[in-house]
Formats: structure tokens, sequence, C-alpha cells
């Protein structure tokens, strides 16, 4: 069954206010019982009409004290605003209530943070909880008679819009320390301030160039044309900034400017905005309400007699207590043109004294009234020196757009470039900050109001100390959060929603994509163009943006305008609404991509895995981790393991989810092989093998063992591997598995090789062409492995058949591994023919060709992630460059890798081939006692493990050192050794090194003899 369109329950980010009546016992002490009844009911109403006037919403009232929420049930982007506004009319209504009656003092604590709001089924009411309530009660407990005090969350909330003092940080009863804040008593007037007079965090960056095209309008202006600006552009984006840049350059260049902002909880208030510019215009200080009395009458005294006549509606606005009874039977149309008459007048008197510039900060929060109010002035100041400014949101909609004297610009996100230098400014410029700088401006994704409140969270969790323009890292892994201010100004645009329409928000938030009508409209069980309905309505709010269709009548794709926007919404659903909407996701785009199930597997794990169905969470993993097998996506891969094994153990029905389990387990084994994880790989088969004993399946019981053989194989334990790959092979047959055979006789082939048995390499080899060749999983990579099956087998018979002196077959075998990887290419597999060509080609003395070859193919093992291929890669890299003339610079490359234990990672061939190539290097380099120390070390790593073929080898480089360095004895012993080692292995390329070998030996040793009984014959006369 679909979940609801709307849910129960949600998560909310709100301000909590508490206030209550100080003193209340003892003021009721001496009261009759209804007395004090009223005293208190007459104190609480008190609140709830000051909270009331700011949006506030009460929950509960206790007795003398009230519990208030901003932001919950709806969004309010300024609720820590709202909070603070009317925790101080509160304070102020108190004290004119005591000026004439019982005194009336009131105490209150406030804090920002998340709540949860649900809808109680007995009461049909909105409840709410949370900490943050408890964190404020414990707040308004702390705050002394006549104070409000503030969260250090609220204050950042605040970010500088209303006054407040420090008080340090504090303990509280159940909380802890926590910094303290109290509300100033100017916090009223500190809150009608413009905006983009406050201190901000950050400098103005990226937007020189919108400036510059604002700078044309001056001229226009002071030529006595009025001109209209709109800033549009998304919240944050720095619309306000631009203003305030552009009018201090104004104000620099001789205007004069003045302020006044759109505020959420006036726009039920008519002409609010008016009544802002009427102060501002008219000089009226931000004093108490008997001195702006005062100081209008002032003014009004000195206007002329016909601009008076308009004053009654004017000063009605202004509140300033002289309401004139005749406005009460004015027409409406009449007091309107009274306003403007006296803003006009207002207006251009200011222009004649110098150019006007006015900013309508916001103008999409101002009421009705005003924005008609102002839509009509400006065509009543047209021929004067006036430039109105408004800044506005994406969706905002205007009548000016086709005045000549109105230019609308768009102010877009900032490009990555300055984001990276306002990141910078903010945090400073230390080199280790750059993984953080990186993820602020990812996250923020060209918005500078993100990207600044994100850098804050920051500092606020530790992640970074220090000071503003010079932090360091403090706390180390932690995430980039999305901040409480950004939340409550997306959550505010999300409330305005429809209901509909916000749980197409939710679903799409949690299906990602694609967000269309048919796949939001499967999740809610609505019809599809009803969803996209839905979804057009959250476009139009900004939230949401629209991609064309790819083809005429096909659904519309949505993408969120912002990441940040997603992470709001999922932000506010709860536990059980997320899981409803996960497993409603993977029901969804189960049916709509019934076709592309293995293309979509990652996806419809992740979906049934927070969905909380279990078996499809850990069968879709299964299928998304060999996908990301087959793409050398290892680290991918073992990310799906860990997700699928957590789902597999939830399944209830005991074999169903051992099954499970066994699948990941050997699935997980192509991962791992290639990183070098040995002893997971271990851990895994352990289990395995368990499991497969427990189910009684003989089948994959064989393919535990084939594991196993090719693990002992990484490992060293060859002969152990061989008898484990015997038995993989003889229980496969048993269980009719021809691909598990297959595989066994390729780890067979394996350990032979490793134990320089060549001839029996050969042998399996030809077998498995005669029995395979034309067996599609040839062609395939094989289970648990991260090889392509015909790959590694051309691969390691390539390797043998060089060093049994069969260069063109060897060659003809790369050629034949390479045709297979033109038609599927895969990384771990083109690395190990690359390995094996740089063989061949040195063997025939191109190692120039081999050189390039090889510095591709460590790039590929860096790029792909190759940890267990990279070690040898880089080995014999190291070796070529010695013979290619750079020396030096190959012992420094091979030295410094054994320091980095670079030769741990992997098998146990990198405990030779970093000893034998680093003893070729230093020979190269004429170090030759280091060179044989080198030699020896790889001989007897070699022969620990009984790698015949590689023993051979590094008694053959062993000797030539030696006799390099006139140690011709041992050189001669270890040639014999080696001569013989060779012959019965069948290795002919080092046969006839071993060979010329012995013969330079004895020439030097015949030489010397020769030498020493001249110089004998010398000395004796």
């Amino acid at each position: 069954m679909p979940p609801s369109v709307r849910p129960a329950e949600s998560r909310k980010q709100a301000t909590i206010l508490f206030c209550d009546v100080c003193g209340s016992t003892a003021s009721i002490q001496h009261l009759d019982v209804e007395e004090a009844r009223d005293y208190l009911l007459q104190a609480t109403q008190l609140m709830c009409d000051a909270v009331a006037a700011y949006g506030g919403n009460v929950f509960r009232i206790d007795g003398d004290g009230v519990l208030v929420v901003f932001g919950a049930p709806l969004g309010q982007e300024d609720q820590a605003q709202r909070a603070c506004l009317a925790a101080a009319e509160i304070q102020r209504r108190a004290a004119a209530r005591s000026a004439t009656g019982r005194p009336l003092v009131t105490r209150a604590g406030i804090n920002s943070g998340e709540v949860i709001v649900w809808r109680d089924p007995g009461s049909n009411t909105d409840r709410v909880d949370g900490k943050s309530i408890h964190l404020a009660k414990r707040l308004q407990e702390f705050a002394r008679p006549g104070t409000v005090v503030l969260s250090g969350a609220t204050h950042r909330l605040l970010a500088g819009q209303v006054d407040d003092t420090p008080l340090g940080t504090h303990e509280l009863r159940d909380v802890g320390k926590i910094a303290l804040f109290e509300l100033c008593g100017t916090a009223q007037h500190s809150a009608v301030d413009p905006l983009a007079r406050r201190r901000q965090l950050g400098p103005l960056v990226g937007r020189q160039h919108a400036l510059d095209t604002l700078a044309q309008v001056e001229r226009q202006v002071r030529a006595g044309r009025l001109r209209v600006i709109g800033l549009r552009g998304e919240a944050g984006i720095g619309k306000s900034r631009v203003a305030s840049e552009y009018a201090q350059a104004l104000r620099d260049a001789g205007f004069r400017d003045h302020w006044v902002c759109g505020r959420a909880y006036t726009t039920h208030l008519p002409y609010a905005v008016i009544a802002e510019l009427l102060h501002t215009l008219m000089g009226v200080p931000d004093t108490d309400p008997a001195h702006q009395r005062d100081a209008v009458r002032a003014i009004v005294a000195g206007w002329p007699a016909d601009r008076r006549l308009h004053w009654a509606a004017a000063a009605d606005l202004l509140d300033i207590g002289e309401h004139d009874a005749s406005l009460d039977a004015m027409p409406p149309a009449q007091r309107l043109r009274n306003i403007v008459e006296t803003v006009v007048a207002l207006a251009v008197e200011r222009a004649a004294e110098a150019p006007l510039l006015i900013v309508i900060d916001d103008i999409y929060l101002a009421d009705r009234e005003s924005l008609r109010l102002l839509e009509s002035l400006a065509r009543r100041v047209e021929h004067h020196r006036v430039l109105l400014c408004a800044t506005y949101r994406q969706d905002f909609v205007h009548r000016w757009g086709s005045a000549p004297w109105f230019s609308e610009h768009w102010i877009g996100p900032l490009e990555s470039g300055d984001m990276v230098d306002l990141a910078h400014a903010l945090l400073g410029a230390d080199a280790r900050l750059g993984p953080v700088v990186d993820a602020l401006v990812e996250r923020a994704d060209g918005n500078p109001f993100f990207l600044e409140q994100m850098a804050m969270t920051l500092v606020d969790d530790g992640t970074l100390v220090g000071a503003p323009g010079d932090y360091h890292l403090g706390a180390a892994g932690a995430e980039v959060r999305l901040p409480a201010s950004i939340a409550a100004v997306i959550g505010a645009r999300v409330d305005r929603l429809p209901a509909a329409a916000q749980g197409a928000l939710e679903a799409a938030a949690i299906v990602a994509r694609p967000i269309t009508g048919p796949v939001v409209g499967a999740m809610l069980g609505m019809p599809a163009d009803e969803a996209e309905l839905c979804l057009a309505a959250a476009q139009s709010s900004g939230l949401l943006v629209a991609q064309p269709p790819a083809d005429p009548g096909a659904f519309q794709r949505f993408e969120f305008r912002h990441a940040l926007v997603q992470d709001a919404v999922m932000a506010t659903l709860t536990r059980p609404r997320r899981k409803a909407l996960h497993r409603a996701a993977f029901d969804a785009l189960a049916r709509h991509f019934a076709d592309q199930l293995a293309e979509q597997a990652a996806v419809l794990a992740h979906h049934a895995y927070d969905g909380e169905a279990w078996a499809q969470a850990a069968g879709f993993a299964l299928r998304a981790m060999a996908r990301a097998i087959a793409c050398s996506a290892y680290r991918d891969a073992l990310r799906l393991f860990t997700q699928g094994l957590d789902a597999s153990r939830r399944i209830d029905d005991t074999t169903g989810r051992l099954a499970s389990e066994l699948s990941l387990r050997m699935k997980v084994l192509g991962a791992q092989l290639p990183l070098g994880q040995t002893d997971d790989i271990v851990t895994n088969l352990e289990r395995a093998e368990a499991i497969t004993q427990e189910l009684g399946d003989t089948r994959r019981q064989a393919g535990v063992l084939l594991q196993l053989a090719v693990v002992l194989w990484i490992s060293g334990s060859y002969r152990h591997g061989l008898e484990v790959a015997s038995r993989a092979a003889d229980t496969a047959a048993t269980a009719g598995s021809p691909s598990v055979r297959m595989a066994a006789m390729q780890a067979r082939l394996l350990l032979h090789h490793a134990l320089g048995l060549y001839d029996q390499v050969v042998f399996i080899a030809r077998q498995i062409e005669r029995e395979f060749g034309n067996d599609q999983g040839m062609r395939q990579i094989m289970p648990g492995w991260a090889v392509v099956a015909n790959v590694n087998l051309r691969t390691f018979l390539a390797d043998v058949l060089w060093r049994m002196g069969r260069l063109d077959e060897a060659q003809a075998s790369c050629d034949e591994a390479y045709r297979e990887l033109a038609s599927q290419d895969h990384a771990f597999s083109r690395v190990l023919v690359d390995f094996v060509q740089a063989e061949v080609w040195m063997a025939q003395d191109r190692h120039a060709d081999a050189l390039l070859l090889l510095r591709s193919t460590l790039i590929s093992c860096q790029s792909n992630d190759l940890t267990s291929m990279l070690p040898p890669v880089l080995a014999i890299l190291a070796g070529c460059m010695a013979v290619c003339g750079q020396p030096a610079e190959a012992v420094t490359l091979l030295e410094d890798a054994i320091e980095g234990k670079l030769p741990d990672t992997g098998g146990r061939y990198n405990a030779y081939y970093f000893p034998k190539y680093l003893a070729i290097a230093l020979a190269r380099a004429n170090r030759l006692d280091e060179a044989v120390v080198a030699a020896q070390q790889a001989r007897a790593a070699a022969a620990n493990f009984e790698q015949a073929g590689h023993e051979a080898d590094a008694l053959v480089i062993l000797a030539e050192i030696e006799a390099d360095a006139g140690h011709l004895r041992e050189a001669h012993a270890h040639f014999d050794a080696a001569l013989s080692l060779v012959r019965s292995r069948g290795i002919v390329a080092l046969e006839r090194r071993c060979e010329t070998g012995l013969e330079r030996t004895a020439v030097l040793e015949h030489h010397l003899a020769h030498t020493d009984h001249f110089h004998g014959s010398d000395d004796g006369e």
C-alpha cells in the first residue's frame, strides 16, 4: 500500500520560546481565587497576543507560562528573529501594563533546534516535542527577571539581525555547559535596520560584472529620469549583498539612500513596508513611541499646508498614537491617495536635495497594499532623480516588466573559482583545509550563503578551530552538515506548498532520480498527471527545476534546484515516513526499470535496504556488486557487500538468509582479490565453507574450495593449494558444475606456474582450451575472480612460453588476450596482459616499448584502484627504467616503495619481484655489493615459497652480478645451481644465460689463474 500523501508527523527546524511571569506565586498570594485566576489569565493572554503578532504558535499554557514555537508546524525562515521580537514585545507590553496596574515582570528563554510535530488523534491538535524544547525551558529558568536569554543556536540563526549580548558559558541543569546570550533592549529597533548593512562573513566575490552593469544607470538618474532595477535570484545567492555594494558606490557618488525591507511576519499588515519607508524618508529616529511622536510633530510642523492635509493617513501608518477619527469615514481609495501624495512629496523633496536611492530588500515579502502603492509611486516620480532597487526571489511576480524605466538583473550562482576564493577568505590559506574547501564548494553549488553557513557549522562542531580567516583543522572526519539556517529558509518555502505538492516533494527527495510524474505517482498512489502537477507546483516555488521531455508528449523530468533543498526536505522526514517512502520508491523503480534491473541494481538495493525489504536489498546488492566488479569499481563493490550482508542477516527464513549470505561472500572475492585483502578473503571463505556445510550444497562447496585454492596461491601455500584445487575440481564434477571445474583447472594452472612447473602449465592450458575453448564462460569474469577467464589463461600461458624460449608463441598468446579485451575491456585483465607483454618485450630487448607500456599500466593501476597489481607493475617498471639508462631513478622508486611497505600488498610474488629488480637497478648503478645483497634476498624469497622458476631467475641474476664484481668462484657455483634447476624445468631462456655465464666465468677464471702464475714466476727470480 503506498504511503500517505501527507505524513502524520514530521521533523522541523524550529525556534522555541518559553516565557513565564516572575514571582507569580508571591503576586497572587493574597488575592482571591478569582482575582488570582484573572491575573494569570491576563498575563498569559498578554503573552499570547504578543507572540501572535509575530506568527508564533502557542502549544501549551502552564499556569503563569507559555510554550511558543516558531517554524512549526509551518516553517518560517526568519523564525529566530520572530521569536526574539515576540519576546521583546512581551517585555514592552508587560512594562506598559505594570505602569497602569498590578506589576507584571516576565522572563524568557529562546532556543533553536530540531523538533518533531504530530497531530494528536484524540484531540486533533498539533503536538510538539524534542530536546530543543527542554533546553528552552532551562534557559527560561536561568534568565533573570525582565530578561530574555538565547542559546548559541538561536544567536547563530539571527546572524546579527537582532542585537544581543554574550553572557559567556554557563552550566545548565541536565544540559551541561553552553554559550548563552541576552537579548538587548534595542532588539525591536535593531530588527528593522537594513539587512544589507549587517556584518558580512566574507567578502563580495564574483559580482563585478553585475556591479559594472548597474553602474550604467547612474547617469540616467542624474539626468532626472526614474530608473527601477530588479535583482532576481534564489535565496542566499547574494542579492542583498550586491544591492548593498551598489548603494555604497552610489553613496560615495553623492546619492542619498533609504532602505526598507519586506518581512514575512508583516505581510498581513496593510502598508507595513510603506510605513517603514515613511520613517526613513522623514528621518524619524528609532526610539520609543513618545520620542518618535515628538520628533514627527517637529518634522510635520515645517511642512507646507497642502501636505499637512494628507498627513492624517500617513500618521496613522506610523502608529505614533495620533489616530484621526475622520479616517474611519474616509473611502479606501481616498485614503490610499493621501498616503501616495505624502510619500511622493517626500521622495520628490529628497530627490531635489540629492539623487535618491530607495532600496526595497525582499520586496516579495511586502504586503499587497505596499506593493500596489510602490507600483503607483514609481509612475508618479518618473521625471525625478529617483532610483528604486528591489531584490526578490525567482518566483516573484511584479507589474513593472513592460515599463521603459525598468530593468531586471539575474543574480546567478557563483563560478567555482569564486566560491573557492570565498571559502579561503572565510577559512584561511592553510593547505590542509583543501579537502574541506572542496567539500564546501561542491555542496554549496555556487550559493555563497550556503557556503558561509556550512563553514560556520564546521566551526561550531570543532572541525575547524581558530579565528575568521585563520582556521585550521581540529577534529578530523566531520561531515558537512545541513545548517539550521538553510533548513529554515528551505522549510518555510516547502510548507507554503499544498499538502499534495509537499508529499510529492518528499517522494522526489527519496527517489532522487528519475523525478517524474509516473514514478512519484506510483510511490504515492496517485495518477501520473496529478503527480506531475504537484511537482510543477514545487517547481513554481523554486524548489525544483524542470528538464524538457525527451520526446513530445512524454512526461517532464524534474531535478532539485540545489542539493541542499533535497537535504532539507529529507531532514523533515521521520523514520517511519522514510521507510515507507523508500519501500514505495523500490516498488515504483522496479516496475519503471523492469527491463533494466541490472543497470539499476545499486539504486534498487539502496531503496530496498532503507525500506527494510531485506531479501530484495540483499539480492540487488549482489547484482550491483557483480556490475561494479565488472567495471573494476572494487571499492563500490565492497560498500555494496557491507550493505547486502547486513540485509541478508535480517532475512527471517533461515535457508534464504544463509543462501543470500553465501552468494554475497563468494561474489565479493572478485573485489577483494585485486585489492589484495587476503585476511578478509580468508575470513569470507571460512564462513562460506561453514554455510555450505549447513546447507548441504555440494556445488557451492566446490566453489568455496576453488576460492580457497586461489587464496592459498596468493599467500604462497602452493602445494596445499594444488591439493585443494584438485578437491574443488572433483567436487565440481560430482555436482555437475563445468564452470567451477574450469575455474579449478585455472587455479591449478596458477599454482603450477608458481612452483615453476612450466610444462604442466602448458599441459593444463591446452586441456582447458580443448574442453572449454568454445564455452561462453571463457568470455566472462570467473565467479569470485577479478579476471576474464580466457585472458587469465592466455596471460599465464604467455608468461611460461617466453621463459621456455618460445617467444613467438608467447606473443601470439598475448595477442589473443588483447583480442578478447577488444570486445569487453576490463581494467584488471588488461593490466595482467600488459605486465606479461612487457616481460615478453624485455626478453626480446624491446625495453623502450616495454617502458612506455608499463608507465601507462601503472597509471591504470592507480586510477582503477588495482591494489594487488600495483606492486609488481611498479617493480618491473623500475627494472625496465634501469635497463633503459635510468638506474638511479629506478633505485629511488623501489627503495621508496619498499619503505612504504608496498610489497606487502598483494601476493607472495612481490617478495621476489622487488629485491630482483632492485638488484638489477643497483647493478646498473654500479653499486655491486648492494646488488648482490638484493639478489640474495630475491633468491631467498623465491626458495622460501618454492617458486622454482623465480629462484632460478634470481640465481642467474646473482651469478651475473657476482661475476661483474669479480666474485668468480661464487658466480660459477650459482650458475651451476641455476643451470641444474632450469634444465629440470625447461626454462630455455635462462639456460642460455647460464651457459653464456659459465663460459664467461671460465674465461675470467683462466685469465686470473694465468695472471697469478705470471706474477708468481716474477717473485721467484
